[in-house]
């Protein structure tokens, strides 16, 4: 399963703050075709930029490679660099994404492109920031083959849920959220059903939901006992609905 997922490549490298600049890269640009997905990043991992990534352009993630050479050699680490913009008080990341994504984007400075913002979304903008939680995810939770563990500092309880699609249908199927669009506030909805499961570490079940729907889907056929028996391990979660 690793192989067809764009973490395969973080896990390709040994180094601390490759890992960290090739999981930024590769979640980033973590929309499309899992195919598409796999060979765009292929390429620009090995410094081919002439086609881009979809509407992401060149010049863009150019610009991207260079900005994150100045972050590492200015703050040691993509995590220094975040880390300066989250509190450990808050209630999540949210804060601290925004936080990110704005001074990466005045890092990239007026010239950068429309596809550039693309890649940096923020939660006050109401976006579900899926390619973002996701790499939060890999560099967050501990290491377990799939996430590798390298940012302790932040607690795997602040985390937020990556809102793909598999997560969203799951949601929808299971009226999780009152929300019918993908958004921030779904994913925080998300988030807080799989926290009746395990308050402490609620993403660890991202890998699962999403792997569940790509096998089996998410039609009328996928009921709660068999779907939460496979994920949760457990079809005793009925009473765990947000229902927000």
């Amino acid at each position: 399963m690793l192989k067809n997922d764009p973490v395969y490549f973080v896990h390709q490298y040994k180094n601390p703050q490759e890992q960290e600049r090739v999981a930024l890269i590769s979640a980033l640009l973590a929309f499309g075709n899992v195919k598409t997905i796999l060979a765009s990043v292929e390429k620009i991992l090995a410094g081919d930029f002439t086609k881009g990534h979809r509407w992401v352009k060149s010049r863009d993630l150019k610009l991207l490679f260079g900005i994150l050479e100045k972050i590492i050699r200015q703050h040691g680490s993509i995590k220094n660099f975040f880390l300066k913009g989250f509190d450990p008080q808050a209630t999540d990341v949210s804060e601290a994404l925004h936080s990110f994504s704005e001074r990466i984007k005045i890092l990239a400075g007026k010239n950068r492109g429309r596809s550039f913002d693309f890649l940096f979304p923020s939660p006050k903008d109401g976006s579900p920031c899926k390619r973002l939680n996701m790499f939060l995810r890999w560099m967050v939770r501990p290491a377990d083959g799939i996430d590798l563990g390298l940012w302790p500092e932040i607690p795997t309880s602040k985390l937020i849920v990556p809102l793909d699609t598999h997560i969203y249908q799951f949601a929808r199927r299971f009226k999780l959220s009152r929300r019918k669009n993908p958004c921030w506030q779904m994913a925080v909805d998300v988030t807080q059903f799989l926290k009746t499961i395990d308050p402490k570490d609620p993403v660890k079940y991202d890998f699962a939901i999403c792997h569940y729907g790509m096998e089996y889907g998410w039609g009328k056929n996928s009921g709660e006992p068999r779907a939460f028996k496979k994920i949760f391990g457990t079809s005793d979660c009925t009473n765990s609905k947000t229902g927000k």
